[in-house]
């Protein structure tokens, strides 16, 4: 989706809702999308960094 989306323009949205092989409504597109979701899983990715940074010889 991310492909078409950016070879052929519009919204990651758009194309989410109009592609017959995501079976998800528009409610849940829009939480997918909603940034205020990604703030779950920050910490992973800080500790993630912190330990590829310290580990290097």
């Amino acid at each position: 989706a991310c492909a078409r989306v950016s070879d052929g323009g519009g919204t990651l949205r758009e194309t989410l809702l109009t592609d017959p092989e995501v079976a998800l409504t528009p409610g849940e597109v829009d939480a997918a999308l909603d940034p205020t979701g990604y703030l779950g899983s920050a910490e992973a990715f800080v500790d993630r960094a912190l330990r590829a940074h310290t580990d290097r010889p």
